[in-house]
């Protein structure tokens, strides 16, 4: 059981204490509603983030890439250092 107590508070602190602006709005939020609509706006930032990288990834991906790679043996004269 004190497992579980200690990753609750950690669960807690994290949330009332991270950087993350939403995040931290929702977690110090007095209401059950206020912390359901912060968490909302949160995780439709989060969302919206996934879709901008994803499309960002598939524009990348979608470009034709063409690569040639040659290999030309010239004859060289090996000289001995004596």
């Amino acid at each position: 059981m004190v497992l579980v107590d200690v990753a609750w508070h950690t669960w807690n602190r994290f949330w009332t204490t991270t950087a993350i602006v939403g995040a931290s709005n929702a977690g110090r939020a007095q209401s059950g509603a206020r912390k359901a609509v912060w968490f909302v706006v949160f995780l439709a930032g989060v969302a919206c983030t996934v879709y901008a990288v994803a499309l960002v990834i598939s524009d990348y991906m979608g470009f034709p890439v063409e690569t040639a790679v040659s290999l030309v043996f010239a004859d060289q004269v090996l000289r001995n250092a004596t």
